[in-house]
This record gives C-alpha cells, structure tokens and sequence, in this order.
C-alpha cells in the first residue's frame, strides 16, 4: 500500500508520536524517502512540535496558599462569632433594662 501525501499530513502526529504499527511506519519512511514535499512537511511539523513542547512546559503562575486562605476563613468566622455574641448580650441587656424600667413603672403606680 503506498501512502498518499493526504494521509501523510494526517497521520503525522501518530508517526512523530511513535503511535503506528510497525507496518504503517515502514510506508511512512518510505514515502519520506521518495517525497521531497512530505518530507518539507515533516521537518516543519516536527520543528513546531518540538517548539510547542518547550513552550508549554514554562513556568506556571504560582498556586495560592491555601493555608492563608484558611487561616483568614477562620478568623473570619471567630469575628462574626463575636460580633454574634456581642449583639445577642446587647439584646439581653436591653431586654433586662426594659423589664426593669417596667417593673419600676408598675410599682410607682
């Protein structure tokens, strides 16, 4: 089976990737061989992957701290905790002064 310079250009990651049978290399080498134009395709393509490959493993922005995250969650959530407690002894001490300011009332009366 002879391989067209149409299914050269599709299987050329496949064939640069070592992912053909053994068979469907040995005609890729081959049509390599014989065709010039393939060939130019080849080198081309191989440059850009090789080039693509060195571009992607730069370095990546670093992850966020965790950690810091966290540790800022909880004090966020011990501040809310007090400001909770805060408003609730406040209501209770209103309630109490209330009541006092009532009872006060009904024995002057």
């Amino acid at each position: 089976m002879s391989l067209s310079c149409n299914v050269m250009k599709d299987i050329y990651v496949l064939y640069n990737d070592n992912a053909l049978s053994n068979k469907t290399r040995d005609e890729v080498n081959e049509h390599l061989k014989e065709c010039a134009d393939c060939r130019g395709y080849y080198d081309e393509m191989r440059r850009l992957l090789v080039s693509r490959r060195h571009t992607a493993h730069t370095p990546r922005i670093s992850e966020p701290d965790y950690s810091a995250v966290a540790k800022k969650l909880r004090r966020d959530k011990i501040r809310c905790e007090i400001i909770r407690n805060a408003a609730t002894a406040a209501a209770l001490t209103a309630c109490v002064l209330v009541t006092a300011h009532v009872l006060k009332s009904e024995n002057k009366e």
